[in-house]
């Protein structure tokens, strides 16, 4: 049985964290990266053999915040519909002394997570409960997907920043979804680097990297590399210096990179401007959403380094 301390994989010496930093001695990768995944691009691990951990007073002081939270969340619910003040009382005390029991437990249960994005696939591994237990494993060969969905949203709450939550799905053949979810809080810089928002992020890079050679060949056989956005228009084809949008109806309209007026990506969504107020469909400008298209950092690629497109 593995200890605490066991290390299955010895990263060489260059190995980078999915944030791209270098990966620290410290770190203990419980699991070794399957082989179908090919060569490790990156490597990352939250098991460390200098373990930090929360003292026993700051996990009461979470405890103790959640629950009066909550207790005040059950107040003003049942005050609202006229339950008697002694009845409010009591459930509400309830309520408190349960959602503290449950944070100081949960916070004191042991978990760790090691993790890798190769060439070919990507791994997470999981550890809770105790260093002994079988780790639960999470495999995804590039192979057997076919598109990559993304969103990323900052929430704000009264114009107030609260959270940035994002998810990455790999969609496969066979195969379950491989999903990556999650909430960070950093508005203004990037999140710490063992968040696992880092590993979606890496997982993407690597994701499109083995699609360029399939982008190449359509390339290289029709001129063009297309990508679906699901309405109108439905396609999105992008060639050399050119773009041309295929219609539900199938009407298509091609437009030099040259003649459009603005391209921006803002607010989560692609919008396209011509100089000529009276292309496509009248309006001169289409948009869609950054989340609606599969492989959405491939479409970019495509459009700087094929089309010569620059964002503004």
């Amino acid at each position: 049985m593995e200890t605490l301390l066991d290390a299955a994989w010895a990263p060489p010496a260059n190995a980078q964290t999915h944030a791209g930093t270098a990966v620290t001695p410290d770190m203990i990768f419980f699991a070794a990266p399957p082989a179908e995944i090919g060569p490790v691009l990156t490597a990352a691990s939250t098991l460390s053999s200098e373990p930090k951990k929360r003292s026993i007073l700051s996990e009461v002081g979470v405890a103790l915040f959640l629950a009066s939270f909550a207790g005040l969340i059950i107040w003003a619910l049942l005050s609202l519909i006229s339950v008697p003040n002694g009845v409010i009382l009591v459930l509400s005390l309830v309520a408190a002394a349960a959602t503290a029991a449950w944070s100081f437990y949960d916070g004191r249960v042991f978990r760790a997570e090691c993790s890798y994005v190769g060439k070919y696939g990507m791994a997470r591994y999981s550890l809770k409960g105790s260093p002994t237990a079988t780790p639960k494993t999470e495999v995804m060969c590039f192979e057997n997907a076919t598109h990559l969905q993304t969103s990323q949203t900052r929430h704000y709450k009264n114009g107030v920043y609260s959270r940035t939550s994002y998810v990455y799905i790999w969609r496969q053949r066979n195969n379950a979804d491989f999903q990556l979810k999650g909430t960070y809080y950093s508005e203004s810089g990037q999140p710490p680097t063992l968040d696992p928002f880092y590993l979606a992020a890496s997982g993407e890079s690597a994701w499109t990297q083995h699609l360029l050679k399939f982008a190449n060949q359509d390339l290289a056989e029709k001129g063009y590399v297309e990508f679906p956005v699901g309405k109108d228009p439905q396609l999105v084809r992008v060639g050399a210096n050119f773009l041309e949008f295929i219609t539900q109806a199938g009407e298509q309209q091609r437009a030099a990179v040259a003649d459009m007026q603005n391209v921006e990506l803002k607010s989560g969504r692609f919008k396209f401007k011509h100089r000529d107020a009276k292309w496509w469909s009248g309006k001169g400008k289409y948009n869609f959403a950054y989340s609606g298209m599969p492989n959405a950092r491939l479409f970019i690629l495509c459009l700087q380094q094929l089309a010569g497109v620059q964002f503004s």
